[in-house]
């Protein structure tokens, strides 16, 4: 009966220093992982901030475009309705 009790606390010690490996082991892993997701947020975080400023960048672009598109169109439309005025003075003045 004795040797059986012992048989049995060596299987209990065992068993919990089998535990405690796993666990430290787990503990390790998870803070690694942990490690490693905390880069890639950073990075991920890092590259939104780059492609936010790229898009400001492109819509002021797109804006000035606009803006000089706008004025050249306003500049023919000028000159469109002076060549209408002219022509119209010039078929009156025939007429």
């Amino acid at each position: 009966m004795k040797v059986f009790k012992q048989k049995i606390k060596h299987l209990l010690f065992e068993h919990k220093a089998a535990i405690d490996h796993l666990r430290s082991e787990n503990t390790v892993a998870l803070k690694l992982a942990a490690e490693e997701h905390r880069i890639a947020e950073s990075h991920l975080r890092r590259d939104k901030a780059s492609l936010k400023e790229q898009v400001h960048h492109e819509q002021l672009k797109h804006e000035e475009l606009v803006n000089t598109l706008k004025k050249v169109c306003k500049h023919f439309y000028y000159v469109y309705c002076f060549i209408k005025c002219l022509i119209f003075l010039s078929s009156v003045s025939r007429s």
